[in-house]
């Protein structure tokens, strides 16, 4: 898998399981708007073997507002299991284990 808007994009390494699936990390469930001072980094997740991939498309230093359509989101994940639960389970992991703190910016 080649996705063309990522330059530097080096393919995984995928272990495949019968089970994979996929989640965004959202903006919006966050409510963290403003300036980002920290992010949890990809190679957190990365490290477990369940986790296939992880791409976060924002940094330490970029600027969150407020999402306008679905497609404002701040990176995903993949992951595999072997059923359903498991994968499910990865995904509540992952998410409880993302951080992100921001600072308010001065609209002027």
């Amino acid at each position: 898998m080649k996705l063309d808007l990522i330059d530097d994009y080096n393919e995984p390494l995928i272990k495949e399981g019968p089970f994979v699936g996929t989640e965004y990390f959202s903006q919006d469930i966050h409510n963290s708007w403003g300036k980002i001072t920290y992010i949890s980094q990809e190679e957190e997740f990365n490290k477990n073997d369940d986790v296939i991939c992880t791409h976060l498309f924002k940094k330490k230093g970029d600027v969150i507002k407020a999402p306008k359509d679905c497609s404002d989101v701040l990176g995903f994940y993949l992951c595999k299991g072997d059923s359903f639960e498991a994968v499910y389970n990865r995904f509540v992991d992952v998410r409880k284990h993302f951080k992100i703190e921001t600072i308010q910016l001065d609209d002027n």
